[in-house]
């Protein structure tokens, strides 16, 4: 069954790929076809085209997301593939939105790529974003709070955004890590910016509760994220930035389209001192996850030993009651000590164990067969 639901899954990802695999231009004149078609249809669309429409047809909504994009490859709807370059023109996002939404009928939920390109100083920079996901909305927000008060107590500049369903994306932007220069390639830039990515998910899985569920794909500098102000295919909710007061304060029902504004400057660009304050928390974090490391390895030798001493204990004693049994006298026959062979005894309980009329016909056969017995009572 599961390798049928793997085939299925995988049909479909290639079905959606070959509808979505339309060149750029085309989609966005498609896009502009379907428009006009439901402003001139407007009474006949459903509840869910009637929000759709309105929600990416705001022109908030289309510069917010288009901030966030900039610079970003794009998919749509968890395909999880390259299918646009990037994002013209702030009011395309409306094109591909209802170019997606007519030929699936879903919520038209729009990803970028955590890696992009800055065009101002030419410059390939990868974000770091940490999830934990797949637990109760609740449960989400609260194991992620320990890694938003870390980056409150070092000062890192951070942004914060619900996905849309139930968890929480917390992205730092790349221009906050340190940047190597004469690293060379551009390949060789992403290996030392994954390696310090890799450093920290480890520290925040250490100190998170259900380190399980945190999402390490996000490694990947070739992995996609939701657009912030973008809509979630499975809830319709939008993936919303949240500020990080209230964080433990954020509802499901401010993700709502009607209730959601943008909010101005909350993706720019990072303080000077960012990568600064971002190496000592690198550093900090390299100390701690070296000490964790120690401590685990002390408390694994420590049950190890404990175990040992067990194990060398129960075979100490096993060995003084096998000498023990030797030294004993053999025991000399009693009839009232007899023991019929096994197979009799167990096919009687068998046959009899289970009801109490069967017991007493056990006891019968038991006292019959025991009068029958001549052994000798040993004398005092």
């Amino acid at each position: 069954m599961a390798k049928k639901r793997k085939r299925q899954h995988r049909k479909q990802q290639h079905a959606e790929l070959h509808v979505s695999l339309a060149s750029y231009k085309n989609v966005i004149a498609e896009g502009q076809r379907i428009a006009e078609k439901w402003d001139a249809n407007w009474e006949r669309l459903n509840d869910n085209q009637q929000f759709i429409y309105d929600y990416y047809s705001r022109p908030d909504i289309q510069d917010a997301m288009f901030a966030y994009a900039k610079g970003r490859k794009i998919s749509v709807l968890r395909v999880f593939r390259t299918m646009y370059n990037r994002i013209e023109e702030p009011q395309h996002i409306l094109f591909i939105a209802l170019y997606h939404a007519d030929h699936k009928g879903v919520w038209p939920s729009i990803h970028g790529m955590i890696s992009r390109h800055v065009e101002e100083t030419n410059q390939h920079l990868c974000d770091f974003v940490i999830e934990v996901d797949k637990m109760r909305r609740k449960e989400c927000f609260q194991a992620t709070l320990p890694y938003i008060k870390l980056l409150r107590d070092f000062g890192i500049y951070s942004c914060v955004k619900f996905s849309g369903h139930v968890s929480a994306h917390v992205i730092i932007p790349g221009e906050s890590f340190p940047s190597d220069t004469n690293a060379g390639s551009i390949r060789k830039q992403f290996v030392g910016i994954e390696n310090l990515h890799r450093q920290l998910m480890d520290y925040v899985q250490k100190i998170i509760k259900h380190p399980e569920k945190l999402d390490r794909y996000f490694l990947k500098s070739n992995h996609f994220l939701r657009l912030a102000y973008s809509m979630n295919e499975r809830t319709g909710l939008v993936s919303v930035p949240i500020s990080i007061d209230e964080f433990e304060r954020f509802s499901w029902q401010n993700a709502e389209t009607f209730r959601v504004d943008a909010l101005e400057d909350w993706w720019r660009t990072p303080p000077e001192d960012a990568q600064e304050r971002m190496q000592k928390l690198l550093d900090f974090t390299a100390r701690s996850y070296h000490v964790m490391q120690e401590e685990e390895a002390a408390e694994r030798r420590q049950k190890t030993k404990v175990r040992t001493e067990h194990k060398a204990k129960k075979r100490a004693e096993q060995g003084r009651q096998t000498l023990k049994t030797a030294e004993q006298p053999a025991a000399v026959p009693h009839a009232l000590s007899y023991r019929f062979p096994p197979k009799i005894t167990s096919k009687c309980s068998k046959r009899h164990e289970r009801s109490r009329r069967g017991v007493k016909r056990f006891s019968r056969v038991m006292d019959s067969r025991m009068s029958c017995c001549r052994f000798a009572i040993p004398k005092a």
